[in-house]
């Protein structure tokens, strides 16, 4: 997946949807996930590693995540930046994850 894409190969469309704590209080909102589509077949479990200009500490967590790496078809692995401004996430990932690891950077989404 390229930078700043969302979703998953096959997965349906998310929707936001908000509540309110109660009475007067403001709404907060949560993202309702829908089912995947039959016949898509997807990892057992998905490895987030949120990062923000930690690129040394990005560089152990995914060679430790790597050496445990059971495959694709059972553990999906994705870096989030938080728009790093002093370090390379991207180039670590490249560098250690081969191919094997998404890079998504998320610039300044709200809700």
């Amino acid at each position: 997946m390229a930078n700043g894409s969302q979703g998953s190969p096959g997965a349906t469309p998310q929707r936001r949807a908000s509540r309110k704590h109660s009475e007067g209080s403001e709404p907060y909102h949560y993202t309702r996930i829908l089912a995947v589509k039959k016949g898509v077949v997807r990892p057992l479990w998905s490895v987030m590693i949120p990062t923000y200009n930690c690129a040394m500490y990005l560089r152990h967590t995914l060679a430790s995540v790597l050496a445990q790496d059971p495959g694709a078809n059972s553990m999906q692995i994705e870096v989030v930046d938080d728009c790093s401004t002093y370090d390379d996430p991207a180039k670590v990932v490249e560098e250690l994850g081969q191919g094997r690891v998404v890079f998504d950077i998320r610039r300044n989404r709200r809700f």
